[in-house]
C-alpha cells in the first residue's frame, strides 16, 4: 500500500494531467452527444459549443488543480496562450498523422496514439514549464508557513484552541484545520465519503507547507492523515497517547493508521 500511495505522489501532477484531460474528451463527447444527438442541433454549432465548453473545463482543471496555478491576474493571458498551444498540437497532430499514415505506412489507429503520445508529453512540458509556471512567490510563501504546526481535530475545537495557546506559549505559530460537524451529521454513504475527501485534499494541500502535524482526533482523521504520511513521509506527527490508546489494532484500516503514527 505504501508503494501505490508514494507513486500516487511521486507522479501526482502527471495523473492529475491525464484526468483532467479524460475529463474534458469526456465533457466533450457529452456535450456533443446532448447538442447533437438529442436536441438535434446542426453538427457542426454542436461541436463548437462542445469544444468552447471542454476548453474551459480543461483550462480551469489544469490551471487550478493539476498544476495548482492560483494567480487570477494573469488568467485571461493563460488562457490565450493555452488556446494557442492547443491550436499549434491539431495542427501538429494532422501533419504527423499524415506523415506516419502516408510517408512511413503506420496504421491510421496507431499513428493517431503514437501522436497523441508524443504531443501529450509535449504539451505536459509546455504547461508545467511555460503557461501554469509558479513564480517564486509561491515558494517563498510555502518556506515561511513550514515552521508552523498544523492542528487537525474532529467537530469540538476547544481542545485544539488549549494546544494552540500552548505552541504560543513556547513561541511556535499554528494553524487549525477541522473536521466539520456537518461531516458528522451526514447521513447516507456518499455524503459522508464527500466530506472525508474535502477534508483529505485540505490536509493533504496544508501539508505540503506544515511539516508538523498535530493529531487530537484519530479516530475521525486517523485514515485521511496515514494515507497523507504515506505520501509526504517528511511530515511530523504528534499525537496524544490516549487517541493512540482509543485505536483497535485488529481492524486493518486502524492497524495501518498506527503503523505511519506510531
Amino acid at each position: 500500500m505504501d508503494f501505490i500511495f508514494k507513486n500516487i505522489y511521486k507522479y501526482r501532477t502527471a495523473i492529475k494531467f491525464v484526468i483532467s484531460g479524460s475529463t474534458s474528451a469526456g465533457v466533450d463527447l457529452l456535450s456533443l452527444f446532448i447538442l447533437h444527438g438529442l436536441l438535434k442541433m446542426h453538427v457542426v454549432i454542436a461541436a463548437s459549443i462542445s469544444f468552447v465548453l471542454a476548453f474551459a473545463v480543461s483550462f480551469i482543471f489544469h490551471k487550478f488543480w493539476t498544476f495548482r496555478n492560483e494567480d487570477r491576474k494573469k488568467a485571461h493571458l493563460q488562457a490565450i496562450v493555452y488556446f494557442s498551444v492547443a491550436t499549434v498540437n491539431l495542427a501538429l497532430n494532422a501533419q504527423f498523422i499524415y506523415f506516419l499514415v502516408k510517408k512511413v505506412g503506420i496504421f491510421y489507429l496507431y499513428a493517431q496514439m503514437l501522436s497523441g503520445a508524443t504531443l501529450s508529453i509535449i504539451t505536459f512540458l509546455t504547461l508545467k514549464l511555460v503557461v501554469f509556471k509558479n513564480d517564486k512567490d509561491r515558494e517563498t510563501c510555502e518556506e515561511e508557513l513550514s515552521g508552523r504546526v498544523l492542528i487537525i481535530t474532529g467537530p469540538s475545537i476547544e481542545k485544539a484552541h488549549g494546544i494552540a495557546r500552548e505552541l504560543e506559549a513556547d513561541h511556535k505559530k499554528s494553524d487549525i484545520l477541522l473536521y466539520g460537524a456537518e461531516a458528522c451529521r451526514a447521513g447516507c454513504p456518499p455524503q459522508k465519503l464527500f466530506y472525508w475527501f474535502r477534508f483529505f485534499y485540505k490536509l493533504y494541500r496544508m501539508t505540503s507547507c506544515h511539516k508538523h502535524v498535530y493529531c487530537l482526533d484519530l479516530k475521525m482523521t486517523g485514515l485521511a492523515l496515514a494515507i497523507v504520511k504515506s505520501m509526504r513521509e517528511e511530515i511530523k506527527i504528534t499525537c496524544p497517547q490516549d487517541e493512540l490508546a482509543k485505536l483497535n489494532k485488529e481492524n486493518f484500516a486502524e492497524k495501518f493508521v498506527l503503523s505511519k503514527i506510531i
